[in-house]
């Protein structure tokens, strides 16, 4: 079964100089000991998990997993249908005891921002992704869906025809 995780590290406990290779390191260093219960076998770690992304918001460092999701592909991963996975969240605030439990409240806020961050960093940017929300504004180059907005076929020569031109209010022409 597919799940999504979602880790809470204090950003505190984080290394200052990346805390993006420092909230990674601590994923992969608890990871084991979440699936390692549920093997049946030796391999304490399911083949497929994917860091999906790494938030920095302040206090709080979030990083968000998947874990055998089997159908992520990553040109569909901003569809809603495709982001409807069970979240767990693991609450690191004291490293020696993970706090580990099914958070269903979290389902479609974090399903959401998934789909959310796949849309905003186009086809080009592979995950994981990386936001510093302490960092300044997020600047997105090329969202996926973006549409144009563009005169439809035949407006433009019917508004030159009936000389749609704003005048300047007081001058005279």
């Amino acid at each position: 079964m597919p799940i999504r995780i979602l880790f809470d590290i204090p950003t505190k406990s984080l290394e200052n100089s990346d805390r993006f290779a420092s909230a990674r390191d601590c994923v992969d260093g608890i990871i084991p000991a979440l699936f390692a219960p549920y093997s049946a076998d030796s391999t304490p770690v399911p083949l497929d998990t994917r860091l999906v992304a790494i938030e920095i918001r302040g206090k709080h460092t979030f990083a968000i997993l998947d874990s055998s999701h089997s159908d992520y592909d990553f040109f569909t991963a901003h569809e809603r249908q495709h982001n409807k996975l069970p979240v767990y969240l693991v609450d690191l605030k004291q490293r020696d005891r993970p706090l580990v439990r099914r958070a269903p409240k979290f389902d479609r806020m974090i399903n959401n921002m998934v789909g959310e961050m796949h849309r905003l960093n186009g086809y080009e940017v592979r995950t994981p992704y990386y936001l510093d929300y302490g960092a300044g504004v997020m600047c997105y180059l090329n969202p996926r869906g973006l549409k144009m907005a563009a005169p439809k076929e035949g407006e433009v020569e019917v508004a030159a025809e009936k000389g749609v031109e704003e005048n300047v209010p007081g001058e005279t022409t």
